[in-house]
């Protein structure tokens, strides 16, 4: 929308319409999150740091909308395409950042299944960073 002529409505509202899209993408990034933090205290953290973010959003986005910036609200528009850019940057560089350590623990130790677990290591408190059995979903 940002880079699209004020006169092109089809344009337009191909531009709302794939901004919307980014809702739809909020239950697979609570998923990445829990599927790729290990630990009783990690995990329940940085899902609600997820929770926290996406609600700071929701309260900062709408403030960028001014009325002195009608009709075309050019500063939102930027905000939002800096937004969307940056978050498909940080997706692409946590894929790169999980594959590189996966194959660095599947280089380093055997994977074992969950079934060949003990117990004791099943139920351990152990974040991704200390269980070195633990690979990243992408």
């Amino acid at each position: 929308m940002l880079f699209i002529p004020q006169g092109s409505h089809g344009g337009l509202l191909a531009g709302i319409y794939l901004i919307n899209t980014v809702t739809a993408t909020l239950p697979i990034t609570y998923q990445w999150v829990a599927s790729n933090v290990a630990g009783h205290t990690k995990r329940p953290f940085a899902m609600g740091m997820i929770s926290a973010a996406f609600a700071l959003g929701n309260v900062i986005g709408p403030q960028t909308f001014q009325a002195k910036d009608a009709p075309y609200y050019k500063p939102a528009r930027v905000t939002i395409f800096a937004t969307q850019i940056g978050g498909a940057l940080i997706v692409v560089l946590t894929w790169c950042y999980y594959r590189k350590v996966n194959a660095r623990r599947d280089r380093k130790h055997v994977v074992r299944r969950h079934e060949e677990l003990s117990d004791e290591e099943k139920w351990s408190s152990m974040t991704d960073k200390e269980n070195l059995s633990f690979r990243y979903v992408y």
